[in-house]
């Protein structure tokens, strides 16, 4: 049976060790509230300071400007609308982190999915799930094994080592990557004093604001770099040593790529994003879904939590969430089959025989199959969009 707990306000709280689910939650109170199963240990050394360990899933609500502090958390641990600092040691389950005006800071591992959504400056010692942030200033990541995802960053962000592959969206700050052993997707907006500098062993692929201003330097081992839609000025060729320099505007940032792989440079929401002439990719789609659906699964099994605090009836939360991720896949498989057959129409259209006049055959007919063939090969393959074949096939008709 669930209780609950009064306690004067303190100045600072320590949870030194929780055994299941634990949300915290910041409120305009003066009173330190705890709702458990199970009675908590506490003590409180000082007026100042106060220390619990839980034994099960609990909900903690302390003042706005109390700063906070979990040593270890062996299930999930959700905190929300906390205005002061919180400090972090060991979590074992899913974290999950919302409103925070205060800084954050991890000094030990985190070992399931992080999800940080609206904070203010965040430093990550180890995380060793998949870790997504939106809405915040600035982030330090020590050391990433699971694929990241941040969107939506106005400060600076900085990795040391990144195992999984990353996708950064809407960047306004600088951006600093020393290792990296995936494919990087890199955008945003750079201008004024910002430096853009990754090294990684995998392909990068960089969407700039058209108002962006940097020199560029990008190096890739194979030799492959590639700009779309983007004026350069001093623009070089790519020489021997897979190096490529060139402007974009006055030249105020600085890029500087360093890859094993492939470099693909490109204007923000130009053709060349996705392949069946969308402005995206079934990837990209893809990993948008498993985004929105983690938020979905945490925000349901808080939920379940609060309402109910049992584990039974949060697993049912979140095999909801289960449900909603299938159910949106199908979804995303049957739009991108409806494209895929829009795209063989289009094909089949241009090469249906269009009735003429009577003429002498000669060998230019057998040159025009094997252009056409050519088109529709390159589009198969994805290198060119329907668009783009369209105008080639119509260019190819009108020499015949």
């Amino acid at each position: 049976m669930k209780s609950i707990w009064n306690f004067e306000s303190a100045r600072s709280l320590t949870v030194e060790h929780s055994a299941g689910p634990l949300n915290i939650r910041g409120h305009d109170r003066d009173e330190i509230f705890v709702s458990a199963i199970s009675e908590p240990r506490y003590s409180a050394p000082d007026e100042d300071t106060v220390s619990f360990r839980f034994r099960g899933p609990s909900i903690l609500k302390a003042p706005d400007d109390t700063e906070i502090t979990v040593d270890e958390a062996a299930g999930p641990l959700s905190i929300k609308k906390v205005r002061a600092g919180v400090a972090i040691g060991d979590t074992r389950g899913p974290l999950h982190i919302a409103n925070l005006d205060g800084p954050l800071t991890c000094t030990g591992s985190v070992f399931g999915p992080t999800r940080i959504a609206r904070a203010g400056c965040i430093s990550l010692n180890s995380c060793v799930g998949p870790m997504s942030a939106s809405d915040i200033n600035s982030i330090d990541l020590n050391d990433s094994s699971g694929p990241v995802h941040v969107s939506r960053c106005s400060g600076p962000f900085r990795a040391r080592r990144l195992a999984g592959d990353a996708t950064l969206r809407d960047m306004s700050g600088s951006v600093e990557i020393d290792r990296h052993a995936g494919s990087l997707r890199l955008g945003g907006l750079l201008r004024g004093d910002s430096v853009w500098k990754v090294t990684t062993q995998g392909s990068v692929t960089i969407s700039l604001d058209g108002a962006s201003s940097a020199r560029l330097k990008l190096v890739s081992e194979t030799k492959d770099v590639s700009v779309h839609e983007l004026e350069l000025s001093d623009r070089s060729h790519v020489h021997e040593d897979g190096l490529f320099t060139a402007t974009i505007g006055d030249g105020e940032a600085t890029l500087e790529i360093e890859a094993s792989g492939e470099i693909v440079l490109r204007r923000a929401g130009g053709s060349e994003n996705g392949k069946f002439g969308l402005p995206f990719s079934a990837q990209e789609i893809a990993e948008d879904v498993e985004y929105v659906i983690s938020g979905v699964e945490s925000d349901l099994r808080d939920l379940g939590e609060e309402v109910s605090q049992s584990l039974r009836i949060g697993d049912d939360f979140r095999n909801l969430g289960g449900r909603i991720r299938k159910r949106v896949q199908r979804d995303v498989d049957r739009f991108v089959r409806r494209q895929r057959k829009r795209v063989r129409r289009a094909a089949r259209k241009s090469v249906e025989p269009q009735p003429r006049r009577p003429q002498m055959v000669d060998g230019s007919s057998d040159d025009h199959a094997e252009n056409v063939r050519t088109v529709l090969r390159l589009v198969a393959e994805g290198k060119i969009s329907p668009y783009e074949a369209e105008k080639l096939l119509n260019a190819l008709s009108s020499r015949q």
